[in-house]
């Protein structure tokens, strides 16, 4: 009796097993596969395991600040890649872990997360005013006018070439803006005022602020 219980134990065990294999793999009805629902990490599912290092002398709260501005960037190029969990994390205080599950290239993946950040300023119509290597400096503040109200802007210091295209834009900007129909959309996908500044970061836009005034000297102020 005890030998036929156990061989009946058997076969319901084996039945559960399947049946449970069976629902992992192909769900059951409405039920998606719970194999869906599993996250392949990089021990399983293979991929590209990257540790970028910033070489900067920054501490404290500006490094701080700089790399998380960072590793915002990372996250936006990791999402257009259309890689299933990605992770990326700040290591330590200097370092940036990324783990790319499923990933086959490595040299292009690691060229996409690596490049440099590409900033640029363009006109509403797509002509390009000046870009990164322009700027000086750039960083946070208050407003020294009432155009922002009293709040946060962001002053940026060009160098001479860059001061001279700004102010022939931003010229143009007051005299009516582009004489075409805009080819930008902010965040919230509306089309930006052809009297704008476009500001784009690897491509997207990030700021599209339409000039007060015709801005000389090299120094300005986006609120």
């Amino acid at each position: 009796m005890k030998e036929r219980r156990n061989r009946i134990l058997a076969v319901v065990i084996i039945i559960l097993t399947v049946f449970g294999w069976l629902l992992t793999i192909h769900g059951l009805g409405p039920i998606k596969p719970i194999k869906d629902d599993i996250k392949l990490g990089l021990d399983i599912k293979g991929g590209v395991y990257v540790v970028l290092e910033a070489e900067t002398d920054q501490k404290g709260s500006e490094l701080n600040k700089t790399m998380n501005q960072t590793k915002d960037v990372i996250e936006k190029r990791v999402d257009e890649m259309g890689i299933a969990n990605p992770t990326v994390a700040i290591e330590g205080t200097k370092r940036i872990r990324i783990e790319l599950p499923g990933v086959k290239n490595t040299d292009e993946a690691i060229e996409q997360i690596g490049k440099t950040a590409q900033l640029e300023f363009t006109l509403a119509d797509g002509t390009h005013v000046l870009d990164g290597s322009n700027i000086k400096n750039a960083e946070a503040g208050t407003s020294s006018g009432n155009s922002s109200g009293g709040g946060y802007v962001v002053n940026v210091e060009m160098d001479s070439a860059g001061a001279k295209a700004f102010e022939e834009a931003t010229q143009k900007c007051m005299n009516g803006g582009t004489s075409v129909a805009s080819k930008y959309k902010n965040n919230k996908n509306e089309t930006v005022s052809e009297k704008s500044i476009v500001i784009l970061l690897d491509g997207n836009v990030i700021s599209a602020p339409v000039p007060s005034e015709v801005i000389s000297g090299g120094k300005c102020e986006i609120s």
